[in-house]
């Protein structure tokens, strides 16, 4: 069970709130001893998702499918439910395919990245937050049930240029989930310019 002093937690916390700042994609954490305590890791996880879901509590279906205006490149902006669906598939994919292995002292090959499949369009509320509810029960269960010989030496680079072992790699998805919180208050800011707030268009 995950029980620290409360001495340690707000040390922790301290330094935690200190090396991630909500920006950005997700980077080696600097702080190397304290990154390893499970308890902060779910602690940081947790409070970026209580942000995550005040956010997808307050929109309804209508907002969520509203896809933003293009912006001059070749891809579709992605709607607010994509963002909200890209968040919960990160958290299984990074945790399954990076973060697990490596912990278990496998490393994926080089050719496992961190970038998942896109985002279904027009996913039903309820069912993004099963989704991110479920992500988020699977990785508390990991973290709750840390193995005692967790393999912290092995690494992988998820296709950037630092290599993380499977615990920066989880707390380091805390900082990537909070950057997406900038995408959803930016569309969020396009859809209340809108008359009503209704949508203007569907995609194409």
């Amino acid at each position: 069970m995950i029980d620290p002093s409360p001495a340690l937690q707000k040390l922790v916390g301290v330094r935690l709130k200190a090396a991630y700042r909500v920006e950005g994609p997700p980077r080696r954490p600097q702080e190397d001893l304290y990154m390893v305590e499970p308890w902060a890791i779910l602690e940081q996880l947790d409070a970026v998702r209580a942000e995550t879901l005040t956010r997808l509590d307050a929109l309804t279906q209508e907002q969520l499918d509203w896809p933003p205006p293009p912006t001059g490149t070749d891809e579709r902006p992605w709607s607010l439910g994509e963002v909200f669906m890209h968040i919960a598939i990160d958290e299984h994919y990074l945790r399954e395919h990076i973060a697990r292995p490596l912990l278990e002292g496998v490393r994926p090959p080089d050719g496992i990245t961190f970038l998942p499949p896109p985002p279904p369009y027009s996913t039903p509320r309820a069912t993004i937050r099963f989704w991110l509810e479920r992500a988020r029960l699977m990785t508390r269960r990991l973290l709750e049930n840390w193995p005692a010989d967790a393999n912290l030496d092995l690494t992988h680079h998820g296709g950037f240029k630092e290599a993380m072992n499977g615990a920066q790699w989880l707390l380091a998805y805390a900082r990537h989930e909070a950057f997406h919180h900038r995408q959803i208050d930016a569309v969020l800011g396009q859809l209340g310019a809108q008359p009503g707030g209704q949508p203007a268009r569907q995609p194409e």
